[in-house]
């Protein structure tokens, strides 16, 4: 009796303390498919924008179909439970009330091509937030951010210093470009402001698309610059500590 009883309690702490998700029964390498694939999106995704290549859409949507798709079926098989399950309850009802509403549009076409990337978007949240679940994977995610968002900047600073001047020489000197290009007979007034402009647009067909890409960028770069501000100002402080001990900082 005695030995069952002290067997008993630490057994059921273990099952109380075990933590929850399906990270444990998962395959090792699935985070890190879905990291992967998710990195590729943030990379691509700017250089080929959906406003000026439409099919893009259609490519990066079927990707993302992919990496849900391979990680549902293998959440669904290890019998994990859910993370931020409210979150995601909101941006369903949120679609679901959005296809409702859909029936009613003027543009069914637009409007069946907006509630798909509404869909991509509510499977990128549930990957992101249930797939990714080591530092490791996340960070990948967060680096191809950072390399994409960087690139842009340079790109729009090259567009806006040299891509833009020389586009205008060539017009000028050959104005057939306009047919070939812009299929315009004539440079109209749309073209003209907008070759005229003094604004870069990168590789998004609007000027504002590129500084709503750029400002993305500003709550992780706050979130990167106070974190590191933290690490440093601890830094001192993990140095003082005697060789042997461990850092209450660390």
């Amino acid at each position: 009796m005695s030995k069952k009883s002290a067997a008993g309690p630490p057994q059921a702490a273990s099952k109380r303390h075990a933590p929850e998700g399906a990270s444990r029964e998962l395959p090792a390498g699935l985070e890190w498919f879905v990291a992967v694939g998710l990195a590729l999106v943030m990379l691509l995704r700017p250089v080929w924008d959906g406003s000026v290549y439409e099919y893009s859409n259609l490519w990066f949507l079927y990707g993302i179909s992919i990496l849900f798709a391979v990680w549902s079926v293998a959440f669904l098989m290890s019998g994990g439970s859910l993370r931020f399950v409210r979150h995601l309850a909101l941006f369903g009802a949120f679609l679901a009330v959005a296809g409702l509403l859909g029936f009613g549009t003027i543009h069914a076409d637009q409007t069946g091509r907006a509630l798909q990337l509404w869909l991509s978007y509510l499977m990128l949240f549930l990957l992101t937030s249930n797939a990714l679940r080591s530092r490791a994977t996340v960070a990948v995610v967060f680096g191809a951010f950072v390399v994409a968002t960087f690139g842009e900047v340079v790109f729009s600073w090259v567009h806006h210093q040299y891509i833009l001047p020389y586009i205008r020489r060539q017009i000028m000197e050959h104005p057939t470009l306009l047919m070939s290009y812009f299929g315009a007979a004539a440079l109209t007034p749309e073209l003209a402001s907008r070759l005229n402009a003094n604004r870069a647009f990168g590789s998004f067909l609007f000027a504002n698309a590129l500084a709503a890409y750029h400002v993305l960028g500003i709550p992780y770069f706050i979130g990167e610059l106070v974190n590191s501000y933290g690490h440093y100002r601890r830094l001192p402080r993990e140095r003082a500590v005697e060789p042997g001990t461990a850092s209450p900082y660390s």
